[in-house]
């Protein structure tokens, strides 16, 4: 025969289901089955939570709506962790997130240059593509001040 678990909820804490409540102390979020504390993070981690929502839902503790009503998130960011949680396992949530592969394209080198065509009357179109860089990305190095771009005053001759 089946035990039932009575729905004993600690005083202060916001219910997310019959069963499920979770509760802030101290910048830190305790998550309760019952009277019971199963989880905790810090407020700031935002990993853990996906990590532990993703937990709950996984489990049949609470659905995803309780989670997006409760929290105030995304249906969309509540199933990706979902997902990520399914398809590649709790370890997911801590591997270190993809970042750009190559290296400044501006260097010290390719700056001077870039300055130089630019002092010489090349538009910035014309200077990064003579580079092979990107002309957004020589627009941003304008706009950002780590070029100048030379005025031109065109006179009729």
């Amino acid at each position: 025969m089946q035990q039932l678990m009575l729905p004993i909820i600690p005083q202060g804490t916001t219910i997310i289901n019959g069963q499920v409540s979770v509760d802030n102390r101290n910048d830190e979020w305790f998550y309760f089955l019952g009277g019971i504390p199963i989880y905790s993070h810090q407020a700031d981690n935002k990993r853990l939570f996906r990590l532990h929502t993703s937990q709950l839902i996984n489990t049949g503790s609470c659905r995803s709506i309780d989670i997006i009503t409760t929290f105030g998130v995304s249906k969309s960011s509540v199933m990706r962790s979902l997902r990520q949680l399914r398809e590649k396992g709790a370890d997911s949530f801590f591997e270190p997130r993809p970042t750009r592969k190559g290296g400044p394209l501006f260097t010290l080198e390719v700056l001077q240059q870039a300055q130089e065509y630019l002092d010489q009357g090349m538009t910035p179109n014309e200077a990064a593509k003579e580079l092979g860089i990107r002309a957004d990305t020589f627009r941003k190095a304008i706009s950002d001040g780590r070029l100048k771009k030379v005025c031109r005053i065109n006179r009729p001759q």
